[in-house]
């Protein structure tokens, strides 16, 4: 592609969910070991100009106790919702926010956390479904209820943890987990890239020195008053 002085380029070097895959009930979510293309054009833009960041320290660095699983829980029926409102002290179903961010979990040895939005979540979710986010920080430990580090769990045992944590009986935790949940695990290996330690050069300025027409968006632009993850 040839581009002139009167083109724009805007370039989205690196993503915290690059190279994400998801599991399912029965299936942990798989490796992927691809870097993925975003960051792939970043090292190659990087090799170009030292303005253009270090995507190592990113993209490489990855540490192996980190949160790199999430997962989202779709409640089918209402056996749970009591156990969720003793803890929020709010109806799920009122239409407004429902946890205002996220719940952790302290005692879990995966430092377990959940959030809960608006209901419905979704436009297309059915009268009788609730959607729960979930989201382990430690990912080289082992559960408190299912005996597993969270990378190796399927949704029905990220489901199982989560259940135990906020108070269902042990003897519902197997046949709610399986019969009135889904619940899809996804692993996303550069989710906490966004937090590693940077100092001023290892992310490119939005509009580098010198730059025309080139500019870079996304997680690891060097920008302003900069909030780390959500707003």
């Amino acid at each position: 592609m040839h581009l002139t002085e009167n083109d724009l380029v805007f370039v989205t070097n690196g993503s915290i969910t690059e190279s994400s895959t998801y599991g399912d009930n029965n299936t942990s979510a798989p490796v992927n070991k691809d870097i993925g293309g975003s960051c792939k054009l970043w090292k190659r833009l990087a090799q170009q100009d030292v303005s253009f960041g270090k995507p190592e320290k990113f993209c490489e660095n990855i540490p192996k106790g980190n949160w790199v699983i999430s997962g989202t829980i779709t409640l089918t029926d209402d056996k749970v919702l009591p156990y969720i409102e003793k803890i929020i002290k709010k109806n799920l179903k009122s239409g407004t926010m429902v946890t205002s961010g996220p719940v952790t979990i302290k005692d879990c040895h995966w430092l377990y956390g959940f959030s809960i939005s608006r209901q419905p979540h979704f436009k297309a979710q059915k009268e009788n479904e609730v959607i729960v986010w979930v989201y382990g920080l430690f990912s080289d430990k082992r559960g408190n209820y299912v005996k597993k580090k969270i990378t190796d769990c399927s949704g029905i045992e990220l489901c199982e943890e989560w259940l135990y944590h906020i108070g269902i009986p042990e003897s519902e935790i197997p046949s709610i987990a399986q019969n009135s949940a889904i619940t899809i695990p996804c692993r996303m290996p550069y989710i906490t890239s966004y937090f590693m330690p940077r100092a001023l050069g290892d992310r490119p300025l939005v509009v580098p020195n010198g730059s025309v027409n080139l500019a870079f968006i996304g997680n690891f632009a060097e920008t302003e008053k900069d909030t780390v993850f959500t707003t």
